[in-house]
């Protein structure tokens, strides 16, 4: 199965298999400790705040970043300039959540202004996936709520924002659950660098998840419905509890 580097334009790719060598329960974030590192540009997650680090987990012999609701980590370097001046973004997400409170942010990119959000993933208060999305950091926001948070599981979350042909469409588990084909003004982003970007809160708004996160793919462009759903099925597979690892749960000593 392909891997997300093998569709053009990977601009972020956070994947949890990369803090193995911590313990369990190390707090995720910490410079020169605990970084969780992007693949692909030259992001790195860190939080400054020791109380509001999440922990590095393992959970069916898979690796995940454990958001207690209070956690957050800050995004640098690509994840702030990905969204500069393109025609379209994609953010795909590995999670399982365990509650989904109002405003709970799974990945946000601001504007040039705090409440300029460009392109961002979370969840109403009654557990819809919802877009939050601008074109221009002078736009207002369109917002599209659709989808049902999965409680309990792990899940993918999707949200294809394609600026130029102002077509904005949520995923959940590569079924499309919220459409709108047009929001805002035909064109690029604006040319200019985020302020702030994150995954799993903001702190602006206090509204951080609880659960855990596998992998965060992030794209410069709106992807097509079949390299969409290769991605979707790259992260199913590699979140998915392993065949070996039933074998040694399962095992029965003679």
């Amino acid at each position: 199965m392909p891997a997300p580097d093998t569709i053009a334009n990977l601009a972020l790719w956070f994947h949890a298999d990369d803090l193995s060598g911590h313990a369990d329960g190390t707090a995720i974030g910490e410079t020169g400790v605990s970084p969780w590192t992007s693949r692909a540009g030259t992001s790195t997650a860190l939080q400054s705040t020791s109380v509001v680090r999440p922990t590095k987990q393992t959970v069916s012999g898979k690796h995940v970043v454990r958001f207690d609701g209070g956690d957050r980590l800050a995004l640098d370097g690509t994840a702030l300039s990905f969204s500069n001046n393109v025609g379209g973004v994609t953010i795909l997400i590995r999670a399982s959540l365990t509650a989904v409170a109002d405003d709970a942010m799974l990945f946000v990119s601001l504007g040039t202004v705090d409440s300029s959000s460009r392109c961002t993933m979370y969840f109403t208060g009654g557990g819809s996936l919802q877009a939050i999305a601008r074109r221009l950091d002078a736009d207002g926001a369109t917002l599209l709520p659709g989808g049902a948070a999965v409680i309990g599981s792990p899940a993918n979350y999707s949200i294809v924002f394609d600026y130029v042909n102002t077509d904005l469409t949520n995923y959940i588990n590569s079924s499309q659950t919220a459409q709108d084909t047009n929001f805002g003004t035909t064109g690029n982003t604006s040319a200019t660098n985020a302020i702030a970007a994150a995954i799993g809160g903001e702190a602006a708004a206090g509204a951080d998840i609880t659960g855990d996160i596998y992998e965060v793919v992030v794209y410069s462009r709106a992807l097509s419905s079949g390299e969409r759903a290769s991605v979707e099925d790259w992260l199913t597979s590699n979140t998915t509890e392993s065949f070996s690892f039933r074998i040694r749960q399962n095992m029965t000593l003679r």
